[in-house]
């Protein structure tokens, strides 16, 4: 389709467009605010355009209508529960992150050179974050402050331990350092979060403009970031993410087995050859699932739900749930309501649940919950048909169009500890995934009519 024909706006104009939502990644590692006001800009972009009548075929299908459906429900919900203002305002103003994933489609659909800016801003991104990460993690050396006195190699083959807490003249080693390299994201350690997020959007806009095999070569570069960020659920959910497109990707049984022995290796590299990461990775995470309470000092063995945090945190949702059936108590009101006494416990309260499906059951209620938790099912549906029409060599979606599917699909898995659902940070993230995602639907519906 000729874009010229069917735009509103001039090419100088498409171009800082594409630049400026090309900025998100960057954004979402620098400022949130920035990240926001990109987002709730393009919203208004989009609102013009629909106003504009030039974009009515992007809402003819099935996940923008059952969205928009949620957006509905939560606005609706929070007026007529007369929720705290900070709950309405979030209810109300949410599809502007559903306005944004349209213009990406918009965009990725009507003007080529948009995959293009946005491919080279997200490499260039990914580049510095990486070199900057492994910088720290080889040598001790923040590649921003330039501190030369600071680089050691003692990381890489000896456990670090830290006196934090201890008297300065005590004689002890001390307790061995939680390890966790955050990288450009420092005190936040988001690292590994942000990685899995954006990993595979970059993997599918690989595979969409046919670039070389040196971008897998670092690809991969960038995935073996994710044990050394220490952040357990998202070095899960990227492997996951791997799996499952190795399930799902076009090829013979053999090449498939040489990505999986790449992966496994590259890994067993990573965590083996480094005590902390190792200690991080397997030895604290044993921990922390096994570790029993003071009130069961007799008790031989012990399995937590994640860890004691998370079950205290898991059992106050479902207990918040339970009194509030329907409805909830509105977004971002978990944090106020477990205060109550009645859901007094050790761990019990935080400023959210750490799970999404238990933080939409306490905030939004069953109905909400059920918006989420049937796309997931939509998702899934779609991941076992192409693994199965695979099996029988008769696939015929694209590589970058699972890459998106599997990416939307992994952000709402329901067995790990998440951030928050509402938490502006990851509902970018999360809709910037959906964004390819009904780029690439948009794209197959409209190639099969």
């Amino acid at each position: 389709m000729n874009y010229k024909q069917n735009s509103i706006f001039v090419d100088n104009q498409i171009i800082i467009l594409s630049y400026f939502i090309s900025l998100v990644p960057v954004a979402l590692v620098f400022s949130i605010f920035v990240a926001d006001f990109i987002v709730s800009i393009s919203a208004t972009i989009f609102i013009f355009l629909i106003i504009k009548n030039k974009f009515k075929i992007i809402f003819d299908n099935n996940i923008t209508k059952f969205a928009i459906l949620f957006c509905f429900y939560l606005s609706i919900k929070s007026i007529l529960a007369n929720e705290e203002t900070h709950s309405l305002l979030r209810s109300i103003f949410y599809i502007r992150y559903l306005l944004f994933s349209l213009l990406i489609c918009y965009l990725y659909n009507f003007y080529p050179k948009f995959k293009k800016i946005f491919f080279r801003i997200m490499t260039l991104n990914l580049m510095f974050i990486s070199i900057h990460a492994y910088l720290i993690h080889f040598l001790n050396f923040d590649l921003l402050s330039f501190n030369f006195d600071s680089i050691s190699f003692k990381q890489n083959y000896s456990v670090l331990f830290s006196k934090e807490g201890l008297p300065e003249s005590s004689n002890l080693t001390g307790f061995q350092t939680d390890y966790r390299i955050s990288g450009i994201f420092y005190d936040e350690s988001i690292l590994g979060s942000y990685l899995q997020k954006i990993l595979p959007i970059y993997l599918g806009m690989i595979f969409l403009l046919k670039k070389p095999k040196k971008y897998l070569i670092f690809f991969l570069f960038l995935f073996f970031l994710l044990p050394i960020s220490g952040e357990r659920s998202a070095f899960v959910l990227a492997s996951f993410f791997i799996f499952l497109f190795v399930l799902t990707y076009q090829s013979s049984f053999k090449k498939k087995f040489y990505i999986g022995i790449i992966f496994l290796i590259g890994l067993s590299l990573i965590i083996g050859t480094n005590p902390n990461v190792k200690e991080r990775i397997i030895g604290n995470t044993l921990k922390i699932l096994t570790e029993k309470s003071s009130d069961q000092p007799d008790k031989k063995f012990n399995v937590n739900l994640f860890s004691r945090g998370h079950q205290g945190h898991f059992t106050s949702a479902y207990q918040i749930f339970k009194d509030n059936p329907f409805f909830g108590v509105g977004i971002k009101n978990f944090r106020y309501e477990c205060k109550k006494d009645k859901y007094a416990g050790m761990y019990s309260c935080t400023t959210h649940p750490h799970n999404t499906y238990l933080q939409l059951l306490s905030e939004t209620g069953i109905i909400g919950f059920l918006f989420v938790f049937i796309f997931f099912i939509y998702l899934l549906i779609k991941i076992i048909k192409i693994i199965f029409l695979n099996f029988r060599n008769k696939t015929f979606s694209s590589n970058q169009y699972k890459c998106f599917l599997i990416a939307v699909f992994i952000n709402l898995w329901p067995l790990i500890p998440t951030g928050s659902f509402f938490n502006n940070w990851i509902c970018i993230s999360y809709f910037l995934s959906l964004g390819f995602l009904l780029s690439e639907t948009y794209k197959i519906n409209n190639i099969f009519k």
